[in-house]
């Protein structure tokens, strides 16, 4: 979530980077059980660099998400970085200024509100719920179930964040019952940023416009649909 503002021409995508750049992410449904793994589902790629410095800094970044059938929404987003910041120790510190990958989702179609939870490597996270920028609320104000964050790392380079929202979050959140099926459409964005970082950097899967609100622009928020059968290479999900 960057709090940065910025001049320019930002161009923002109604229909987002998946695979071919003229489709939609298509999100698989699975019945039960735990996907193992991202490549349960379509990799999409962080393409979209915004407000950067003299020094271009663009790690690989790429994510994946997917449903179980009336029980939980699942992102994978993961991040290939040589420099990493990981100050942030408690729920709901400024991750943004450390390496952050973020997921901002609108599950419930024809609802503006939407849900940001950013990530540092420690696994450490930013959880808020709202329409706008400017009226986000952190979802522990909310109720008291959380969203499941994993984190891992390889090799000091790579890393990974899990995000899983339980469908009763969403239902807490709502304030009503809350049913993830085939044909589901949300809308949604991944991120990857580092206000404080070595090389500040902000990136994103659908492209934001230049200028504020940033990130929290639901307006270029891409279209995500939920699937029973996905096809992916190597086969179907």
């Amino acid at each position: 979530m960057t709090r940065k503002e910025d001049t320019g021409a930002g161009k923002c995508a109604n229909v987002s980077l998946f695979l071919n750049p003229d489709m939609k992410y298509t999100a698989p449904l699975y019945k039960n059980g735990t996907p193992q793994g991202s490549l349960c589902a379509p990799t999409a790629q962080i393409t979209s660099w915004h407000w950067e410095e003299a020094k271009k800094y663009r790690p690989k970044v790429y994510c994946s998400i997917c449903a179980v059938e009336d029980d939980y929404i699942f992102a994978w987003l993961s991040c290939f970085e040589w420099h990493r910041r990981e100050v942030c120790i408690q729920r709901d510190d400024p991750v943004y200024e450390d390496s952050c990958l973020e997921l901002f989702l609108a599950p419930k179609d024809g609802d503006e509100r939407y849900i940001n939870i950013e990530v540092n490597p420690k696994g450490v996270y930013l959880s808020q719920f709202g329409t706008s920028r400017d009226d986000r609320v952190f979802l522990k104000e909310i109720t008291g179930i959380e969203p499941k964050i994993n984190t891992l790392s390889y090799f000091g380079k790579w890393w990974l964040a899990r995000i899983e929202l339980p469908v009763t979050l969403l239902q807490a959140l709502y304030g009503e019952d809350f049913c993830l099926h085939d044909g589901q459409k949300m809308r949604g964005n991944f991120y990857k940023c580092g206000d404080k970082t070595r090389y500040p950097h902000w990136g994103a899967w659908s492209a934001v416009t230049d200028n504020p609100p940033g990130f929290h622009n639901p307006k270029c928020f891409g279209e995500i649909v939920v699937a029973n059968q996905v096809t992916i290479k190597g086969g179907r999900a």
